[in-house]
């Protein structure tokens, strides 16, 4: 009998992933999955910082707010991370739940819409705050709204930097394989970070190529900002997790056929 072929909703296309390096694994695995080629391309790292101190001050607070999947790992590796029953955590989409239910965490609120630092500010829990410890699991750098608006609405927020990041050159190597990236390709972007720490990274020449792909970012200010650098072709998900970026690039595209 003549072998099957899978009819799969990717499989003329090719997948860039611009998560940090050895963050590939799921979106490489979802990739596989919808049939498309994949490759990575990480420009910059994840580090983690030693913050034991004040990670125990955080995780003494009845309210815990995580902002990255990548928060959730690095605390949950620490010596000190524990789960209190009574603690109502906050996770910024849901990545970020996810990381936080495989710690054994259950009370966790996530925005019904949007993924961003607008959207978890919005939330009701966090309105009437004055008064209130509120702890803060994050990274340095980013936009860093949350904390100063907290703030401002009188909570008390003990911040914990779990990890950094860190720049990476993209190697010669790598940059060939973006110059014969063949049509149609999707760029996955899920965070400003890592689309400047790439966009800086890459020649004029290199820029031109890269803007002919369609570009899937996590939250609608990132595509805004992916398209104040000249990129025309760029769309929404609904969240940065790689099944969901995928399923909007096959809605995408279904929509273009039509």
């Amino acid at each position: 009998m003549p072998e099957t072929q899978l009819n799969l909703p990717l499989s003329e296309w090719t997948v860039l992933s611009l998560r940090p390096r050895g963050q590939h694994a799921v979106a490489h695995c979802e990739t596989k999955l919808r049939g498309a080629k994949f490759l990575a391309c990480s420009s910059i790292k994840l580090e983690a910082i030693e913050n034991d101190a004040e990670l125990k001050k955080v995780l003494a607070c009845k309210q815990i707010i995580v902002t990255s999947p990548a928060a959730a790992r690095f605390a949950a590796k620490s010596p000190v991370f524990s789960v209190m029953k009574k603690t109502c955590w906050f996770a910024l989409g849901k990545g970020t739940s996810a990381v936080l239910e495989k710690s054994g965490i259950t009370q966790i609120i996530t925005p019904a819409e949007g993924s961003d630092s607008e959207s978890l500010l919005a939330l009701p829990d966090l309105q009437d705050i004055d008064g209130e410890d509120l702890g803060l699991i994050t990274a340095p750098g980013g936009r860093g709204m949350i904390e100063p608006e907290l703030i401002k609405r009188g909570a008390h927020v003990h911040v914990c930097h779990v990890y950094r990041r860190k720049p990476v050159t993209i190697n010669h190597r790598q940059m060939r394989q973006l110059a014969q990236l063949d049509l149609p390709f999707a760029v996955l972007c899920s965070s400003h970070e890592v689309f400047e720490s790439f966009w800086r990274q890459m020649p004029v020449t290199m820029r031109g190529k890269m803007n002919q792909g369609l570009w899937v970012s996590s939250s609608a200010r990132l595509e805004g900002l992916i398209r104040e650098a000249g990129i025309g072709n760029t769309t929404t998900s609904e969240s940065a997790r790689p099944a969901d970026m995928l399923a909007h690039l096959i809605y995408v595209q279904t929509q273009q056929v039509r």
